[in-house]
């Protein structure tokens, strides 16, 4: 009985975990066709510190007022690429950025991408290294 309570709680462990990931994209820099907001979020498998969406994220915030917005054509850069796994939904990459410009220099933060509880505008759509 021991055993079997120690192996469920390594399946659940590392099942809701997410690594680095290596990709070709990372250094390259985008514009944001419009204003962004940046939502303070709750740090975990899901998303950062930080997340930047034109909608207000609702289940991954901590409040329903934005801490700050990015202007349209601010420059970005992608910093890292994780991949993550939640057994209900599978596999899924989030992608964070560092704002290049602007009144928020150097902030990083995640983008919209396939991952649970994101903004249904994703700014990534493919939720695979492969595509």
């Amino acid at each position: 009985m021991k055993i079997f309570f120690l192996t469920l709680i390594l399946i659940l462990i590392t099942s809701c975990a997410t690594e680095p990931q290596k990709s070709s994209l990372l250094g390259t820099c985008l514009q944001t066709k419009g204003d962004a907001f940046i939502w303070s979020a709750y740090d975990n498998i899901y998303v950062g510190e930080l997340l930047l969406s034109q909608d207000e994220p609702n289940k991954l915030i901590r409040s329903s007022e934005p801490i700050g917005k990015i202007d349209a054509e601010t420059t970005l850069q992608l910093v890292s690429v994780l991949s993550g796994s939640n057994g209900s939904y599978g596999d899924f990459l989030r992608a964070r950025v560092r704002v290049l410009d602007g009144e928020h220099l150097g902030l990083i933060a995640d983008i919209p991408a396939c991952v649970p509880y994101h903004p249904a505008l994703r700014w990534i759509t493919s939720c695979s290294l492969k595509n």
